[in-house]
This record gives structure tokens, C-alpha cells and sequence, in this order.
């Protein structure tokens, strides 16, 4: 669709191109997304905590007191301005990545291979990728839990048990 979406306070306006924003805590994201190819043109942020060489942007997900992004060579970066609790610092050499999610303090990425990597605040179990979680096609994060779509279609999820947050309902598995 070549309409423009931005969304504030539940409003809409729509101007001719696909904007998508996110709200964090002081810092404010907008990722202007190119129609025909689906690829960040650009992120502009403003307020607190603005990075540094945010280009080639490809998805972006905005947790409790952080942001990741994913940039088109499979890096990723992440900033914030609520207490850093390892969810900013992003693991030596962590290349081909294809997808990432923010929880709370928390922060997860999809790697080409299917693998999962995870970090920050691990309070609840929520980084601790269960051992020989492999074959992932799509992850997701919550405040205090973690979740994977397997190939086989099974779902993975750790991290609190809260609320039977992470009991995979029957036939999810």
C-alpha cells in the first residue's frame, strides 16, 4: 500500500508513504518504509538517547526501556535511556541476523541460521535460550518471557512463569 500511516496518541494520518512509529519512555522512533521494497528509507529519532550511523535499516522492535534495529548487512544495534541492564550491549561479532524483538530489559535476534541469541536482563530466565533451540523461523519477546516459532510449527517459550506465561498451550508443541 502506498499510503502513509502515523500513528500518535491512537490518531492516524495518512500523507502518501507507510510510516510506522514506536513510543519509548523520551525517545520517539519513526521508520519511513519504501513501498516497493519494504526497506527502511530512513529512521529518524528524537529526544533522549538518539544513535549514532542508524542507516540501512530493515525492522526495528522498542522494548521497556530500549530499542533494537536491524540494519541490512545483518548487524544490529540498540540504544536507550532506562538503566541499562545488559539489553544495550549487543554480543562481540553477532552478524546475520534476519530478525529481533525487545522485551522489558531484554533483547533477542533471529540469525540466518536459524538460531536464536539473547541478552540483558536475565532475571526470569528470559535470555537463557533453551540448550539446542535450533530451526526458528520467527521470535518474540514479552516483558519478562521469550518466544520462538519452530519450522515444524512448534512454539518454544521461556523466561517467568507468571500468569502460565510460558506454558505452550496443547497442540502448540
Amino acid at each position: 500500500d502506498n499510503h502513509a500511516h502515523l500513528m500518535w496518541n491512537h490518531s492516524f494520518y495518512s500523507a502518501g508513504r507507510k510510516l510506522t512509529t514506536a513510543c519509548l519512555s523520551a525517545t520517539l522512533l519513526l521508520l519511513v518504509l519504501t513501498p516497493r521494497t519494504a526497506q527502511a528509507d530512513r529512521v529518524e529519532t528524537w529526544g533522549i538517547g538518539k544513535p549514532v550511523g542508524l542507516n540501512n535499516v530493515r525492522a526495528i522492535s522498542v522494548g521497556g526501556g530500549h530499542t533494537v534495529a536491524l540494519k541490512a548487512d545483518g548487524t544490529v544495534m540498540a540504544w536507550g535511556t532506562i538503566g541499562d541492564e545488559g539489553q544495550l550491549s549487543i554480543p562481540a561479532g553477532l552478524s546475520g541476523v534476519k530478525a529481533v524483538a525487545a522485551g522489558a530489559a531484554h533483547t533477542l535476534t533471529l540469525k540466518e541460521d536459524g538460531t536464536v541469541t539473547a541478552w540483558g536482563k536475565d532475571n526470569y530466565g528470559q535470555t537463557t535460550v533453551p540448550e539446542g533451540l535450533a530451526a526458528v523461523t520467527a521470535i518474540a519477546a514479552g516483558g519478562y518471557h521469550s518466544a520462538a516459532l519452530k519450522t515444524d510449527g512448534s512454539v518454544v517459550v521461556w523466561g517467568t512463569w507468571e500468569h502460565g506465561i510460558t506454558r505452550v498451550p496443547e497442540g502448540l508443541t
